[in-house]
């Protein structure tokens, strides 16, 4: 016996008689009126479930909303008492956003299995590229998450924390990727600057992919003389400051004046930008967003 109309008068008695007979698992069309009667089974006097994650849920919402959400098999759980075990994040999703999803309806686990559920390893959208075969997953995967918020907002900040509607979830990543497969062509130049500078390696990516977006050969001679010093001729030159720049930073310690990765890019992208300009200069700085006056993040050139 299944819940055939999930919307039926009666469904909560067809939930209590689930519970009382430990029925086997069954695919359901969990509606926003049938996860509102199971969440009435999440907390009570003598229950409590996790707390919720407000991004989580809107992450969830946004999924079932854009109609991205697929089926997986993965289980709204019940216990032997009644108690929602496992699902509240997936049915606050679905009273939310209005939009039904199919999922599997379990019943009949003990209550005490609650402490072992979700402790697995969270799968990544590293994970998700290298079961695609893409070479370097990690890296792709993390410069991929840069370069598309950096192309879909031209007053990004450089937030590394950005809101729920601008974190991708891993299958809009990898869609972005499959759009940019030559972000991978980065990695070599990436890695050059990333051990010779000491800046971080997916910033080093998605740098070197702006830039070479926009010119292959300038973008290879100016990360070059970066990486290594070579051909670095003048301290007015753009390369010399922002390597100097980068060098200094890398050596502060804790209770130095270390600037974060997101302040280095900003600085890489105006040495970059003096480069392409044929301007000298002799320091970098940025003033960053919590500055006043600011500046945006730049846009290379």
């Amino acid at each position: 016996m299944g819940i055939a109309s999930p919307d039926a008068s009666g469904f909560r008695k067809q939930l209590g008689w689930h519970i009382k007979e430990q029925t086997p698992s069954w695919r359901v069309t969990i509606t926003p009126k049938l996860a509102a009667a199971i969440m009435e089974r999440n907390e009570s006097d003598e229950w409590k479930n996790r707390p919720s994650s407000e991004r989580g849920i809107a992450r969830f919402a946004r999924a079932m909303q854009q109609g991205r959400w697929l089926y997986t098999a993965e289980t709204i759980v019940l216990s032997t008492t009644g108690r929602l075990l496992n699902g509240q994040h997936r049915l606050m999703a679905c009273i939310r956003s209005g939009a039904a999803f199919d999922a599997l309806l379990a019943f009949g686990v003990e209550d005490e299995a609650f402490v072992v559920m979700d402790t697995g390893v969270a799968r990544t959208a590293g994970h998700i590229f290298a079961i695609e075969g893409i070479k370097n997953y990690n890296f792709v995967a993390s410069v991929c998450r840069i370069v598309r918020a950096y192309t879909r907002d031209s007053n990004w900040s450089g937030n590394s924390n950005p809101s729920v509607e601008q974190t991708p979830d891993n299958d809009e990543l990898l869609d972005f990727y499959k759009s940019h497969p030559v972000i991978g062509d980065s990695f070599s130049a990436a890695t050059e600057l990333h051990k010779g500078s000491g800046f971080a390696l997916r910033w080093c990516g998605a740098l070197h992919y702006l830039c070479s977006q926009k010119s292959a050969q300038d973008a290879k001679t100016f990360f070059s003389a970066v990486s290594s010093g070579i051909g670095i001729n003048s301290k007015t030159s753009p390369a010399y400051a922002i390597r100097d720049r980068l060098l200094k930073n890398a050596m502060e310690g804790p209770s130095g004046n270390k600037q974060g990765d997101t302040y280095m890019a900003a600085c890489f992208a105006k040495a970059w930008n003096a480069y392409r300009d044929a301007r000298p200069m002799r320091k970098v700085y940025w003033r960053h967003p919590t500055q006043n006056p600011n500046e945006s993040f730049p846009r290379v050139k």
